[in-house]
């Protein structure tokens, strides 16, 4: 008896051993994959962010279905003078991401022309099946987030500057145009960008439309629930913001020879600002096509983007 009890609290002492062992190796390993995260961040980890890139952060999504968005934070920055742009990619709704290379070009020459920003590009719920209000209340999600988490990152949450590509500078435009009486985000933009983008339901097209883009483009409209058209298109709202005197500035860039949206849609929001007559907004507002260009711009054009952006935004 003596014998099996030696045996038996041998065998714990053994297990328990081994289980610290594997518990210092977990600790070991764990430290050394938190080095290795500082060094790729160049250090300066302030309230669980680090300067360079933040990825995968998860925000709160309204339906619970986990959402994520990744943040550059500049090594020196301060709550005051260390503005924040937001990039949200397209993808007509059914797909896309913010990894994705031709919106990764966009958020490279931001950052390489606002060295001294922060940029953040957020995911959002996407599908064939999904109703046009999931990534609007995505969007608005991610944001109040971004803008509550602000003073945590050391950056500003004020004048905030809102680039969509396609589908997201639609979503930019809605969030922007939106009048939240509960969160009232929306005083806190300074500028919407958009980059081959629409701001209306249904976008228009023209004859260098595709057969296939215009049916892709009506079908936007059973996404839309309610099929309220005047609630979900910002266009809409341009006249009454304006006479408000609660307008961002707002700068179109699209390829002339897009053929999967086209180019009246800029051509319509800049002429809408324009027949305002309020000079101040007609000032703040810019327009301007790319030839040879598609849908999807090339790295050149908008690293040009991201330059006339430095001399056209004052903070």
């Amino acid at each position: 008896m003596k014998i099996k009890i030696l045996l038996s609290l041998l065998a714990i002492n053994m297990s328990l051993s081994c289980s610290n062992d594997q518990l210092q190796d977990d600790i070991d390993e764990m430290t050394i994959k938190e080095e290795v995260l500082k060094n790729d961040h160049k250090v300066n980890f302030i309230n669980n962010y680090y300067s360079g890139w933040n990825e995968n952060i998860r925000y709160p999504s309204p339906d619970n279905d986990p959402q994520f968005f990744d943040i550059w934070l500049p090594e020196k920055r301060n709550i005051s003078d260390t503005h924040l742009f937001v990039f949200i990619h397209g993808g007509s709704f059914t797909g896309g991401d913010k990894t994705d290379s031709e919106y990764v070009a966009a958020i490279n020459a931001i950052k390489s022309q606002f060295p001294n920003s922060a940029i953040a590009t957020i995911n959002y719920r996407v599908g064939l099946t999904m109703l046009l209000d999931k990534p609007i209340m995505d969007v608005q999600s991610a944001l109040h987030y971004l803008i509550g988490q602000a003073p945590l990152m050391n950056i500003s949450n004020n004048n905030i500057v809102l680039i969509g590509e396609s589908a997201g500078a639609y979503l930019a435009f809605f969030e922007a145009f939106r009048r939240d009486s509960q969160l009232g985000n929306q005083k806190r933009y300074k500028a919407v960008v958009s980059l081959s983008g629409f701001a209306e339901i249904i976008p228009k097209s023209d004859s260098n439309t595709t057969f296939a883009n215009l049916i892709a483009l009506q079908a936007l409209t059973v996404k839309v629930p309610n099929l309220n058209f005047n609630e979900y298109s910002p266009l809409n709202r341009i006249t009454n913001l304006i006479q408000a005197n609660d307008f961002p500035e707002i700068y179109l860039f699209y390829g002339e020879s897009d053929k999967v949206l086209s180019g009246s849609n800029s051509k319509n929001i800049y002429k809408k600002i324009q027949e305002s007559g309020v000079q101040k907004y007609i000032d703040k507002s810019y327009i301007r096509s790319f030839p040879n260009q598609g849908h999807t711009m090339n790295s050149s054009v908008k690293n040009t983007i991201a330059q006339i952006l430095t001399q056209k935004l004052v903070f």
